[in-house]
């Protein structure tokens, strides 16, 4: 059952014609699965700022679904799909298949781009490579959280709850560094990581001792059948906690999901690395001298229904740059 499972997520997408000759190849690896909304923009600006005239290959880990305990299997499916389409640049999306891959890639000299990583990349190699650039993500939680203090100014506590995966732990470690609460203004700020869905859950239930709640990370939530469906995370979280949620992700936000979210848009993040493969890959700069990016940029997501639940009044200045979901 497990194999077919992996063998189901481990899905290998060709997008485009059969290459030409002389048609550079580019092999995207994600480290999520595509239906995730961050995956699938991100993968949408990469192809928008490549354009025609590439072979475009896609491979996904689904780090966020399937167990920890065959991260390896994933890591040796895409190697193989490396060395079965032999691209002439390779494009590593988000920490997992940066931490699990890049290493390995740079030995090859084949050009890496990077996506979506949250934590230094310097981490994952014992020497930067020469053969690498990319885009980092820098999650807005520090912005956010100011924001938040215009937004809700009596607020004084806040939980910032984030799922069990290596996204977690950059951001943790970028935000927190090593300490277990941080001062944003006036807001005392805690994290926890929760280490499963009945954790998470019983932190939401026991949210009144804080003004609000901020999620930068639910994506990968398990419980004893394993992985939780996003859905289900965001809808019950909504509904059980006694206090506003806030998340960094567009689609979380709604009727029945969060109260707002401060969000990265995935297909501008993945524009910027589509630019630096498409500009390596057309010898524009080689990847020691291309651009160092680094994407902060973020757009206001609000819902009517949850901001009128918990008496919530926007600032004029942000209502007017927020997009506001019935």
């Amino acid at each position: 059952m497990l194999g077919v499972r992996v063998a189901c997520c481990l899905v290998f997408v060709f997008f485009g014609s059969v290459a030409l000759a002389r048609t550079p190849v580019v092999l995207i690896i994600e480290s999520y699965h595509p239906v995730l909304a961050w995956t699938a923009q991100c993968e949408e600006g990469i192809r928008q700022a490549l354009g025609e005239g590439f072979d475009v290959h896609s491979f996904f880990m689904d780090t966020k679904r399937i167990p920890e305990s065959d991260f390896a299997l994933s890591a040796s499916r895409a190697w193989e799909a490396i060395q079965s389409i032999e691209p002439d640049l390779v494009m590593l999306g988000d920490d997992d298949a940066l931490s699990m891959l890049g290493p390995r890639v740079a030995q090859t000299g084949i050009p890496i781009v990077y996506f979506g990583i949250n934590n230094n990349p310097r981490n994952y190699f014992t020497q930067l490579p020469r053969n690498m650039a990319g885009v980092l993500e820098r999650t807005p939680v520090i912005p956010w959280l100011r924001h938040l203090t215009e937004i809700m100014p009596l607020a004084r506590r806040v939980l910032v709850l984030l799922d069990n995966s290596l996204t977690s732990v950059s951001i943790v470690d970028l935000v927190f560094q090593g300490r277990p609460s941080i001062h944003v203004g006036r807001l005392d700020v805690q994290f926890h990581v929760a280490s499963d869905w009945a954790d998470w859950q019983d932190r939401i239930r026991g949210a009144s001792d804080y003004d609000f709640v901020l999620t930068p990370t639910f994506h990968a939530v398990r419980g004893s059948e394993g992985y939780v469906d996003i859905p289900v995370v965001v809808s019950w979280t909504s509904s059980n906690s006694p206090v506003p949620v806030f998340s960094n992700q567009d689609y979380t936000i709604g009727e029945d999901g969060f109260t707002g979210a401060l969000v990265l848009v995935g297909t501008e993040h993945g524009r910027l690395a589509g630019e630096i493969a498409r500009g390596i890959l057309e010898g524009t700069f080689s990847p020691q001298n291309a651009p160092f990016l680094t994407d902060r940029a973020g757009q206001f997501y609000f819902s009517r229904k949850q901001l009128e639940r918990f008496g919530i009044l926007l600032p004029e200045e942000i209502r007017r740059n927020a997009l506001l979901l019935d």
